[in-house]
């Protein structure tokens, strides 16, 4: 009795291990090498706004995932690197104030499907007491599979 238990129970064990596996990560699909173009605009935070100067900057970078669950950790140039979370419709979401934004729950961009990228944001920071704001518009697309 116990065998025939045992023979009849296999076959249904087979047809549920499929859907029993581990949950899919959807930061895989982001994760990999990107080109991306940085333009980045340095203005005086004050009355004038006055341009102080403009540069764009193409860079081979790399999105990977973070520690924490949905953290994507986005390298969009030498030195300069943005954590973010990643929702389910591809918008990344800043969830604590950074070096970036002084912003917490706001949005800094989105992928388009998952081989573009776009992202604004912005910082302030003092120098000599003189106040200043650096702008960031990047693009990006997705180099090979991974």
């Amino acid at each position: 009795m116990k065998s025939r238990t045992l023979l009849l129970s296999l076959p249904l064990l087979f047809l549920l291990l499929p859907f029993t596996g581990c949950k899919k990560d959807i930061r895989d699909k982001y994760t990999g090498t990107w080109e991306f173009a940085t333009a980045k605009v340095v203005c005086l935070y004050n009355n004038s706004s006055e341009v102080i100067s403009r540069d764009t900057v193409h860079y081979f970078g790399k999105i990977s995932s973070g520690n924490e669950e949905y953290r994507l950790i986005i390298q969009f140039a030498q030195n300069e690197e943005i954590s973010s979370n990643i929702g389910q419709d591809g918008v990344l979401w800043l969830t604590y104030p950074t070096r970036y934004s002084t912003c917490h729950r706001c949005p800094i961009g989105e992928f388009e499907k998952t081989k573009r990228i776009s992202m604004n944001f912005y910082r302030f920071f003092e120098d000599n007491n003189i106040h200043f704001a650096e702008v960031y518009h990047i693009i990006g697309s997705k180099k090979g599979k991974k």
